[in-house]
């Protein structure tokens, strides 16, 4: 059995019992609509909805206001109002939680609902608990918070002079830097002019090695133009050659296009052939259709009349068999019964 089930168990009251709470809870209904009756108060219906902790504690204000932010009233008329709608909100949801709880008792003598409700109001009192638990704890966090950055904002001071030192030691190093680079700059100029000599020196003896290695080239290129004609000469003998195969491949090609024009003509008259008599056979397969669907709708005339005959026949041999049945039932024409003979007086 679940918890459900036993709790609408004992949540049972007899009938009578149920009724006499039902009273009760009809006349505690009664005087609490006579309460929110009474003087101006707000009137505030019952909200059943679970909330969340926002919509909960999201309307709080602090008590060093003066004015409510929303309605720019006094703050504490505005705190008074605020203390009658909560007392109008608690009251109506009494008022409705009492009138389920006598309605369930009216109707199946339980009261189940009231449970539920009591179960529900346990569950906010234990989650604004646990909201406030939070709260406590996030607030000392952030004083913790606030130590650490004081602490962290006077050691950063401290690093800061300890680096603004530091710049100052750096600066001075910059200074002998520019001083030192200034005698190396010096000392490499030098050492270039003196580079650049050099260089003059060993391009001048690479210019007369190039000028040699110029004078061979000459000749190579000479060389090399003969053998150019040699192979022009020869690469037109060739092309000769290749003209005279060329001819030749091409006239084999016009005949055998001529030859394969004639075959695809002997094909397409085939073709036509093939396609006329393929619409022949088209227009005998639709008369023999025509011929066979006119057959079946015959057939299919022919049963149902047939099918019609053997009802009727089936109908009057069962009206004949009813009145043979009642003829002999009821003794009528060749079924009457013979009256005995009489006796003659003597």
């Amino acid at each position: 059995m679940t918890q459900s089930n036993t709790e609408d168990k004992y949540a049972t009251l007899s009938p009578v019992v149920a009724i006499a709470c039902a009273t009760v809870l009809e006349d505690a209904i009664d005087q609490l609509t006579i309460l929110g009756k009474i003087g101006d108060l707000p009137t505030v219906s019952a909200d059943f909805t679970q909330k969340t902790p926002e919509e909960r504690f999201g309307s709080y204000v602090a008590e060093v206001q003066v004015f409510d932010p929303e309605t720019i009233e006094p703050y504490e008329e505005s705190m008074k109002k605020a203390k009658y709608v909560n007392f109008q909100t608690d009251r109506s949801y009494i008022e409705t939680v009492l009138g389920e709880v006598m309605k369930s008792l009216v109707k199946s003598g339980s009261y189940g609902c009231l449970i539920d409700h009591i179960n529900q109001h346990n569950a906010n009192v234990k989650m604004e608990n646990d909201i406030l638990e939070t709260h406590k704890e996030n607030l000392e966090m952030y004083h913790g918070l606030e130590e650490n950055l004081e602490r962290q904002r006077e050691e950063s001071l401290v690093e800061l002079q300890q680096l603004s030192k530091s710049i100052g030691k750096l600066k001075d190093q910059i200074e002998d830097l520019k001083i030192e680079n200034a005698i190396k700059l010096n000392y490499v100029k030098n050492w270039e002019e003196a580079r650049l000599d050099q260089n003059n020196y060993a391009l001048d003896h690479s210019e007369a090695s190039y000028t040699r290695t110029i004078e061979d080239t000459k000749s190579d290129i000479e060389k090399e133009i003969r053998i150019n004609v040699e192979i022009e000469s020869f690469i037109t003998e060739t092309e000769q050659d290749y003209a005279q195969q060329i001819q030749y491949w091409m006239d084999r090609y016009d005949n055998e296009i001529e030859a394969r024009d004639t075959e695809i003509q002997v094909l397409k008259e085939k073709r036509e052939e093939q396609f006329n008599r393929l619409q022949e056979l088209s227009l005998i397969y639709e008369k023999r259709k025509e011929e066979i669907e006119a057959y079946l709708v015959l057939k299919e005339k022919r049963r149902l009349v047939e099918e019609a005959r053997l009802r009727r026949l089936r109908a009057c041999i069962k009206l004949q068999a009813w009145w043979r049945g009642v003829m002999v039932r009821r003794c009528l024409g060749p079924f009457k019964k013979k009256s005995a003979p009489s006796k003659k007086k003597k």
